[in-house]
């Protein structure tokens, strides 16, 4: 079988499923959990292989664990394994409902109402999100769409997975949220948009936009007692037709999992899907968009043996049995423009299509 076979396979008996691919390798991990019980902790515990997945707000600290009992690269998929895929079935209800779809006219009075806060300095910069919903899906293969997804896309972190009643999601990310292994973590400020092949120079807006994000990036790392933190020069980041403007950071020491666990926290939600400042950016995007988020900007990735890979669920779509709904957002500040953020939210939903 192929792989998309086998997901296609799980996901007819409604199992627990991740698969992947990090940016930059060949290689398709995939984790299939027979059990519809999902882990649900407040503490990232890097020792427990598996996959963690978290929404965009929660009242308190939310991560869920898949903990697969089936785990293998590409399709190399034993005899057994496939059989024991083929006698499991989980008896969970799968969803039907979907988010609020915002048409444009939400949007544009939604983000022109946000720009005069951002003017009158309530705020300086807060992210709005959108949707599109589509209800004829009999040409969507959530499987198929990720397989598609690893090739056109190889500098972002593509991943499915499926949680019953959640839904099956689909993203092709290119944000890092945080890197973690025994020698520090990585991370990155990523912000602003243009069309890849768009030769203009980045506009103050755009500059203004990503610098907001490195700023917070850089206070946060700097309340942790890292040996040293080394900054990359701003550039460029293409990712797929568009292109951001990127800051890497490399911290050196090691932290323990309960202040790994506040430094995600801290940095989660970024400015880069949130604003600033974040407490009252968020309560502002929970006042004004009238879409639940769920795990559209939230963060996932795999971790076990000291390491995780975690990165914001950026550029993902959410499949239940009736339909799809496409997330995307922008960055809102004092000197944007509705009509153009809307036309960016429209280049963003293109990466899935």
């Amino acid at each position: 079988m192929t792989l998309a076979e086998i997901l296609a396979l799980c996901k007819r008996h409604n199992l627990v499923f991740y698969s992947y691919r990090l940016p930059h390798s060949a290689n398709i991990v995939t984790g299939i959990q027979l059990s519809d019980k999902v882990i649900s902790s407040q503490t990232i515990e890097l020792n427990k292989k598996g996959f963690l997945i978290a929404p965009f707000h929660a009242e308190v600290r939310q991560i869920f664990q898949i903990m697969p009992d089936i785990y293998f690269v590409n399709d190399e998929i034993t005899d057994a394994e496939l059989s024991a895929i083929e006698n499991s079935q989980n008896k969970s209800e799968d969803i039907d409902s979907q988010p609020k779809a915002i048409s444009k006219e939400d949007y544009l009075r939604q983000a022109n109402q946000l720009i005069d806060l951002l003017k009158a300095k309530v705020v300086n910069k807060v992210v709005l999100s959108r949707t599109e919903v589509e209800e004829d899906i009999e040409h969507l293969d959530a499987p198929a769409i990720f397989y598609q997804l690893t090739q056109k896309h190889p500098h972002a972190f593509v991943s499915i997975f499926h949680l019953p009643k959640q839904g099956t999601w689909v993203g092709a990310s290119p944000e890092t949220l945080l890197n973690i292994d025994s020698n520090g973590v990585k991370t990155m400020s990523l912000a602003a948009t243009k069309p890849a092949n768009n030769t203009r120079e980045w506009s103050a807006k755009e500059f203004e936009e990503q610098q907001i994000v490195s700023d917070f990036v850089e206070k946060v790392l700097r309340k942790y007692p890292f040996e040293s933190i080394q900054v990359s020069a701003t550039k460029d980041q293409n990712a797929g037709h568009i292109s951001h403007l990127v800051t890497e950071y490399q911290c050196d020491g090691k932290l323990n999992e309960h202040q790994l666990t506040d430094l995600i926290f801290d940095l989660h939600p970024t400015p880069a899907v949130c604003g600033i400042p974040k407490e009252k950016a968020l309560d502002v995007i929970l006042q004004t968009e009238k879409h639940n988020r769920e795990f559209y900007a939230g963060f996932i990735g795999p971790i076990g043996h000291d390491n995780a890979q975690l990165f914001v669920n950026l550029r993902c779509m959410k499949l239940t049995s009736k339909s799809v709904t496409y997330f995307a957002g922008g960055g809102l500040t004092a000197l944007s423009n509705a009509e153009a953020e809307w036309e960016e939210t429209c280049l963003k939903m293109k990466t899935l299509r």
